[in-house]
């Protein structure tokens, strides 16, 4: 036994080595230097057969063949090790074959070491894991606050990042017992398309132009969704709703809506026109309700229809008694009918108006107003304001025929 700097067998863990250096300073450390005209290094060699001294008896599959370890004193003796690398065969070994892994072990407050991470014979990385089955595997869990096993990923002053290369894309798995894909991020390099999955199966799709597809990868607008058509149903492809606590009173006239606008950078709140799923009433009446801007101000929006639970149309109340139901807020009701023939201006078309209490039925073109019954003409009204009741072709202020 070789000892250095001191006359006494001080080895940590009682292995009472051959080569013992012990010094109060730093020159306890052992230094190596190589000066050669080539790209070989110092180098630290361990050597493990199963045979006598000097023997070349073959090592078995888990044999250790090397390990630093380091100890430091505990106030009672220098017997607990903190940290351990260990190199050990990793496979069956054979004639200039002798596969290996790393294994590193750390003590977190005990007695004794346990293993964190390794590095498996096919160069795999397994932390938290004996067995890595790829590149890095990582085992553990993360809790709100990551401080136990798991992956973390932090800059004090940055961005964390994590950085997928490949030249055709990136695959991230979410996996479970005996399910490899049990959630699925993928991109595609050719296409420069995002894909996430779950149960196997792809179930959004961002393309290359920021388009998203849900249900569907392919013919995208902004948001297209898609679902199994199901014959003679109705099947929901979106929807959208509202959170909180439920009353009566709360929830009367109230609801999501959709809500158009333009240029959100300039105008985030402009609101062109909004349509909006209500409770109407009471029980589980719902209606539909289409609003405009008026144009005072970019959030001055009003309603212009209601569909109610009924299915009677309002324009203009909010309480249609009939199937279409039209209110002014003026003495003036006017419904207008044209079409490519009679133009459209204010002189065209078709008029029916409530003013006042009067009633009015104007035909504003030259021509006449046919009135009929049991799918036949009854009456006529010529340009000219002739009358004739069973002809079409009045002479007369009143004609019978």
């Amino acid at each position: 036994r070789l000892l250095v700097g001191t006359s006494t067998n001080s080895s940590a863990a009682g292995f009472n080595g051959k080569i013992q250096i012990a010094s109060t300073s730093f020159d306890s450390c052992i230094t190596m230097r190589r000066d050669s005209n080539d790209a070989g290094p110092p180098t630290v060699v361990f050597g493990k057969s199963r045979g006598a001294l000097n023997g070349n008896t073959i090592v078995q599959n888990n044999d250790n063949v090397g390990a630093i370890e380091f100890y430091g004193a505990d106030g009672t003796d220098l017997n607990t090790a903190a940290v351990q690398i260990r190199a050990s065969v990793d496979g069956t070994p054979g004639s200039n074959d002798m596969p290996g892994r790393l294994i590193f072990s750390t003590n977190g407050g005990s007695a004794s070491l346990s293993e964190r991470m390794r590095i498996t014979s096919s160069g795999n990385v397994g932390i938290g894991t004996t067995s890595p089955q790829s590149s890095l595997s990582v085992a553990g869990s993360i809790p709100n606050a990551p401080n136990t096993e798991g992956v973390h990923l932090g800059l004090s002053s940055n961005f964390a990042s994590m950085q997928l290369s490949g030249d055709t894309g990136g695959v991230i798995d979410f996996s479970e017992a005996n399910v490899d894909t049990a959630g699925r991020i993928i991109y595609t390099h050719s296409t420069d398309a995002m894909e996430f999955g779950t149960a196997a199966s792809t179930r959004m799709t961002i393309d290359s132009s920021g388009n998203v597809g849900i249900g569907t990868g392919s013919n995208l607008s902004r948001l297209t969704t898609s679902i199994t058509h199901s014959n003679g149903a109705v099947a929901e492809a979106v929807r959208i709703t509202t959170t909180g606590s439920y009353s009566g009173s709360n929830s009367n006239n109230a609801g999501p809506a959709i809500t158009f606008g333009q240029f959100h950078a300039l105008y985030p709140n402009w609101k062109i026109a909004q349509i909006a799923g209500i409770r109407d009433a009471g029980s589980w009446d719902g209606a539909l309700v289409f609003y405009t801007n008026t144009g005072t101000s970019d959030t001055d929006i009003s309603e212009k229809m209601r569909i109610d639970s009924s299915g009677n149309v309002g324009i203009g109340l909010t309480s249609p008694t009939t199937p279409l139901h039209i209110h002014d807020s003026s003495t003036a009701t006017t419904i207008r009918i044209t079409n490519s023939t009679s133009g459209a201006s204010t002189s065209d078309g078709l008029i029916i108006q409530e003013s006042g209490n009067d009633a009015y039925i104007w035909n504003k073109e030259n021509s006449f107003t046919s009135f009929g019954t049991n799918n036949a003409e009854r009456m006529r009204i010529t340009s000219a304001g002739l009358v004739g009741i069973g002809t079409t072709s009045p002479q007369y202020l009143l004609q019978l025929s």
